[in-house]
């Protein structure tokens, strides 16, 4: 059995009439267990806020059941592939006006390679892609998003 965390920190800066800046935090634990030599099945429980400034905050959580095939290169590095579908809440405050609530369906590609640096740890980094199949705010459709970009992660082991 695998344990891991997944932790971001993150600001964005957009311009347009208005100068807004945001920022966020979230937080992904996971458990993996290897069914197989290469094979893992776990699942990532996803946490995060967000804020917004002059504009609002977001809170969402959810859980992201997945698969993955890990390939080692030798000893002590790999690339280690894990493929998700995700079932992710939403409440978001904006502008003074009432929560707005949105469910969401995603799917998640993490790649990473990853490094045992000693005993039971294991230290990854790679791309991850993760595209919206289906995403509804107060029951009603809503534009799909998909978010591309390096993600980290520490692990160990028992």
């Amino acid at each position: 059995m695998v344990i891991g965390a997944n932790v971001g920190i993150g600001a964005t800066q957009a311009t347009g009439d208005l100068l807004n800046v945001s920022w966020g935090v979230s937080v992904e634990p996971s458990v993996e267990v290897f069914i197989f030599r290469s094979v893992s099945l776990g699942a990532t429980l996803n946490l995060s806020y967000a804020n917004s400034k002059d504009r609002g905050s977001a809170v969402s959580y959810g859980v992201t059941p997945r698969i993955g095939y890990a390939l080692p290169f030798g000893k002590n590095t790999g690339f280690w592939p894990r493929l998700g579908l995700g079932i992710l809440r939403g409440i978001a405050s904006i502008d003074n006006a009432p929560a707005l609530h949105e469910s969401v369906l995603l799917l998640n590609l993490f790649a990473p390679m990853y490094f045992i640096p000693v005993g039971n740890v294991l230290l990854g980094i790679g791309p991850v892609v993760s595209t919206e199949l289906v995403s509804r705010v107060e029951g009603e459709s809503h534009g799909l998003r998909t978010t591309i970009g390096f993600q980290t992660e520490i692990a160990g082991w028992l």
